[in-house]
Formats: C-alpha cells, sequence, structure tokens
C-alpha cells in the first residue's frame, strides 16, 4: 500500500533539506564571504614600559581581536623621543653610543601568522628622554586606524632628594629604605625623607 505524503510533510521535508545544506556549506565548505575582513577589527598596543634605561631595548605587543577567517593588516608605528629642552632625538648610526634602534617599525600580521606580533624598539642613550608612539594600522582595504598615543620616558632624571646612589635616574625601594633607616636612626631629616619618598613614588 503506498502512502501519500501530505503537503504539510513535503514542506517539513523541503526545510529539513535547506537546513542541512546550509549546515554542509558553513562546515564543509565554508565561503570566503562568511569570513571576510568586515572592518570591526581592531589591534591593540600593549606592554610599553613606562621607564626604560637609555639606550636600552624593549618589546612591544601588539593584538588583533574581533578577526576570523583570513585576514591581513598593515602596521606603522613610530617612536619619537625628545630630550629635556623638547628638541627631537635623532638616528645616529654612526655613534656606537647612541640611537641605533628603527624609529619607525612597519610590519604585516596575516591570519595564519596568528593574533600577536612582538617587536622590539631601542631607546634613544640619552638620560631623561621624553618619547611618543603614535601610529596606525589597516585591515585589507578598509579603514585606517589609529593607536591611542602612548609616552614612556628614559632614566635619568636628577632626583631632588639625592638618595639615587646608583645614579640610575630612580630612586629605588632599597635606596628608600636606606632613608627610612637614616631618619628612625636621626641621621636624616623628615624633609629628605619625605623628598626620598616623593621620588620613590614619582619613579623620579
Amino acid at each position: 500500500m503506498k502512502i501519500k505524503m501530505n503537503k504539510q510533510g513535503k514542506q517539513d521535508n523541503l526545510i529539513i533539506g535547506i537546513l542541512v545544506v546550509i549546515i554542509l556549506v558553513v562546515l564543509v565548505i565554508k565561503p570566503d564571504f562568511l569570513f571576510a575582513i568586515t572592518g570591526n577589527e581592531r589591534i591593540a598596543r600593549q606592554n610599553i614600559p613606562s621607564l626604560v634605561d637609555p639606550g636600552s631595548s624593549f618589546q612591544v605587543t601588539y593584538t588583533v581581536t574581533g578577526a576570523s577567517g583570513n585576514w591581513g593588516a598593515s602596521i606603522v608605528d613610530a617612536l619619537n623621543c625628545y630630550d629635556s629642552s623638547g628638541t627631537l632625538l635623532p638616528i645616529d648610526l654612526s655613534d656606537p653610543n647612541g640611537w641605533k634602534g628603527a624609529v619607525i617599525q612597519k610590519f604585516v600580521m596575516i591570519s595564519d601568522g596568528g593574533t600577536t606580533a612582538i617587536k622590539t624598539f631601542n631607546a634613544p642613550n640619552t638620560m631623561g628622554a621624553s618619547c611618543t608612539f603614535t601610529g596606525n594600522y589597516q585591515f585589507g582595504n578598509k579603514s585606517v586606524l589609529s593607536f591611542s598615543t602612548q609616552t614612556m620616558q628614559t632614566k635619568g632624571k636628577q632626583c631632588a632628594s639625592g638618595v639615587d646612589t646608583n645614579s640610575n635616574g630612580i630612586v629605588e625601594r632599597t635606596e628608600l629604605s636606606t632613608s627610612i633607616s637614616g631618619w628612625v636612626a636621626g641621621s636624616v631629616t623628615r624633609d629628605k625623607l619625605g623628598q626620598a619618598i616623593m621620588d620613590w613614588a614619582n619613579l623620579c
């Protein structure tokens, strides 16, 4: 005996068939349009130290969020440093004690390379320099987006308290402890201790 399928049953089967096809497309075929660069992707610049030794190198991390599938982004990031008078410090590759690091980092992040990139910058060999990071990035041909401006300094400011015994430009915790012990023992004035605390707290 043949059983006729009613109209509702045919519609249900059609719907099920369509759903199966959609699932196969998503899980097996994976069309590119499902993973296109949308313009909602972002890159964050991270781990910039607030204070570094003059002439030292340090690493900066770039992290991608909001991306899926195949993607690529071009990045340009610049580090400009100024001395205490506000003069822009030049690059001098001939000076062995000069600033030999790249002022500008230009690189590309691609999906198959992961969502994190680490780049090395060199700080200028100038004590008390103030440095600023400015840069931008672009996913594919979408809009160019700017990183937030971030700053850092090189050690070397003259500490008012005079307790920076190793002359590295900051009052370290051990140096502060010496002043505290001196104040308790009576060899350091309270004003001197107070200035040492201020220098320590402000990274002199």
